[in-house]
């Protein structure tokens, strides 16, 4: 006779809950998209790509305030960009920087597709910025950018550098730290005159982490 131990009882209620999964996906009943916590708080309309970005979901969906006008270094295939627009009452003020050479979670090309499905109204430029193009951007929207989001490869210190005026009216940065090898963002945040108040550090083998940075 099977003794009922505490480790007995975890074993019967994994496969107990095991089976169940399997007798409501073969009964078609349930999707696989509402239980994957990978998805993390991206609405069913969003068809993937970028589900390992649990972190930057996270501080998109607790600090994006809705009166935002949103700079968008490195959109990927549109996860954090998903759970931006669900906050913003003005949709399109949310521009998305998203080059087609980088094509990390299908890139431009996925962007475009879950932009459509989920009715998105965030505008895409598909290229690397120039120098001096900071005007041209500034006119995609109706008041000057108050919130950069990055998620970029150690892109921003680098765009700021080429165009200061897109950040002369930040209040907010969300930035995933992927300067690894030469802490580059520390002197960007300090010459910005910006405190971190947030961290979301990287417990897990897919994300990386990503902070809050405000004046």
């Amino acid at each position: 006779m099977l003794k009922l131990t505490r480790g007995n009882i975890i074993i019967i209620s994994i496969s107990i809950i095991f089976l169940l999964c399997i007798v409501l996906f073969t009964s078609n009943k349930l999707d696989w998209k509402a239980i994957d916590p990978r998805r993390l708080r991206l609405p069913s309309c969003y068809l993937g790509g970028g589900l390992g970005e649990w972190n930057e979901r996270e501080i998109a969906y607790k600090w994006t305030f809705p009166d935002a006008c949103v700079l968008e270094f490195g959109g990927g295939a549109g996860s954090v960009s998903t759970i931006i627009q669900k906050i913003l009452k003005n949709q399109k003020n949310h521009v998305v920087i998203q080059p087609p050479e980088k094509e990390m979670f299908g890139g431009i090309t996925q962007l475009k597709k879950n932009r459509d499905a989920c009715n998105s109204k965030f505008q895409i430029i598909d290229h690397v910025l120039k120098k001096g193009e900071e005007d041209t951007v500034m006119g995609m929207v109706s008041k000057p950018f108050d919130l950069i989001v990055a998620d970029c490869e150690n892109c921003l210190y680098n765009e700021y550098n080429k165009n200061p005026k897109l950040f002369a009216n930040i209040k907010q940065i969300q930035v995933e730290r992927d300067d690894f090898k030469d802490k580059s963002y520390d002197g960007l945040r300090k010459e910005l005159g910006m405190k971190i108040v947030d961290t979301r550090e990287c417990y897990m083998r897919e994300c990386v982490t990503v902070e809050v940075w405000e004046k």
